[in-house]
């Protein structure tokens, strides 16, 4: 199965620096603490998430849905694949990229359905851009692309 995790990244300003991984643990910490003090929910978390990680899914609450082994950094996937995981855990990890302070969200769909259902919508996709761009020409002039749909 996929699972459904979210997560607040805390990177070291240089990660070659001993006191800079020191003090994105202390920020992990104080930001674990802080969404524990809120109520401790999942909601609770996403906010914090919003507030304070540097990840791209911050904006969503810290969210990624749908993980499946193989597309996270190891220590990511062995936190969330260990076999005892339960929705509602929480820890603060650390990966090469910082210190991930991690909420079990629970498990998802089974990575067969994901996939399948990925593909069929990747395909439906790129049937409906085909479609938009039949008999569209482009040309490039000063650096610029142009794009032009003749009408027979």
């Amino acid at each position: 199965n996929t699972v459904d995790v979210r997560h607040i990244l805390v990177a070291p300003e240089d990660t070659s620096a001993e006191t800079a991984w020191q003090e994105a643990l202390e920020l992990a910490e104080t930001y674990d603490k802080e969404w524990k003090d809120l109520g401790g929910s999942e909601e609770n978390f996403a906010e914090t998430a919003k507030k304070y990680s540097v990840d791209g899914s911050a904006a969503n609450g810290g969210l990624y849905e749908n993980v499946f082994k193989g597309q996270m950094v190891t220590e990511f996937e062995d936190w969330c694949f260990d076999p005892a995981r339960k929705a509602g855990d929480s820890e603060i990890i650390k990966t090469s990229y910082g210190y991930h302070i991690m909420y079990f969200s629970g498990v998802a769909e089974e990575y067969y359905d994901y996939m399948v259902d990925s593909a069929v919508r990747s395909d439906r996709l790129n049937a409906y851009l085909d479609e938009l761009t039949e008999g569209v020409e482009t040309s490039e002039l000063f650096g610029s692309r142009f794009v032009a749909k003749h009408l027979g």
